[in-house]
């Protein structure tokens, strides 16, 4: 049945991770082959000429970005809850992330009151696993999930360490998730970046959350120092201008919290001795500039 695209009520948008990069492949293939596979609805019993979008949401996306005026569509002959449960029953194996099966559940849960007996039976899993992803969904704050369903933040690097950072700290965990969104880090460099907070302190704790990209591109010089030898020059300045954002965050802060002289004597002497050996390394960089371009200007 070929549906026009205003015609479809994308609710249910809210249980998959979307992002334009999950969408490439995709789009390509629709601009050069055209839809193959439709997507899947069911009347609206509130609205008339309306269907609900049960699965195809990211075709629905791409077709809209193709600026296409009309999708085909399978329409199923159920309610919208069984619909939902249809579409999703044993998709775990195609993609599906245990945040969007929880997702899914909440929606089920709240929206339509089922218990956790019911949903275990309609999905043909344990309780346990059902409990297991309603908690999932519960302990990682919203604004983590909404970065997570932009895909800006993986689902896997959210549920493996975001959610066990938001058991002990959900503040910090929604700062740090702010401060990565976007940044397109693996799952493995977000584990890094968690590792530094947890096994700080304090300060420590603190320095992490306020650039955690810093932190991630020490921690990796220290591990493979051969690294850098493909660095560029727009990335070594990228990463000076980050040290001097810090250092002016850090001086605004000295200055609203009336300086370090509350602070105890071995962690003035800690920040006096990293703040010396960061001007005396900057001087040796920029030394190191002024007379390459010298020699340049000589040549």
């Amino acid at each position: 049945m070929e549906l026009e695209l205003q015609q479809l009520d994308e609710r249910y948008q809210c249980t998959r991770v979307q992002g334009v990069d999950r969408d490439a492949h995709l789009l390509a293939s629709l601009a050069e082959s055209g839809q193959r596979f439709p997507v899947v609805v069911v009347v609206d019993r509130e609205a008339a000429n309306r269907f609900v979008l049960i699965d195809g949401f990211k075709r629905v996306r791409c077709l809209r970005r193709l600026h296409r005026d009309t999708v085909e569509a399978t329409v199923l002959d159920m309610t919208v809850a069984d619909a939902l449960v249809f579409a999703r029953h044993g998709k775990s194996a195609e993609g599906h992330s245990a945040l969007e099966q929880g997702w899914l559940l909440v929606v089920l849960t709240e929206q339509f009151r089922m218990s956790p007996c019911e949903l275990a039976t309609r999905f043909g899993r344990s309780e346990s696993w059902v409990s297991r992803r309603l908690s999932l969904v519960r302990e990682l704050p919203v604004e983590i999930q909404d970065h997570v369903r932009r895909g800006a933040i993986g689902a896997h690097a959210a549920m493996k360490y975001l959610v066990p950072m938001a058991r002990t700290n959900a503040i910090d965990c929604v700062r740090l998730a702010g401060a990565v969104a976007g940044k397109k880090l693996s799952t493995r460099e977000i584990g890094v970046i968690y590792s530094g907070w947890r096994n700080g302190r304090g300060t420590g704790r603190e320095r992490v959350i306020e650039n955690p990209i810093l932190y991630l591109r020490s921690q990796q010089a220290q591990a493979n120092p051969e690294r850098f030898d493909t660095t560029t020059i727009s990335e070594v300045a990228r990463d000076v201008a980050i040290l001097t954002a810090t250092a002016r965050r850090l001086e605004r802060w000295l200055a609203e919290i009336g300086g370090a002289a509350s602070a105890a004597a071995a962690d003035r002497e800690q920040l006096c001795h990293a703040a010396a050996l960061g001007i005396i390394t900057l001087q040796k960089l920029r030394d190191t500039l002024a007379r390459e371009e010298g020699l340049g200007h000589a040549s």
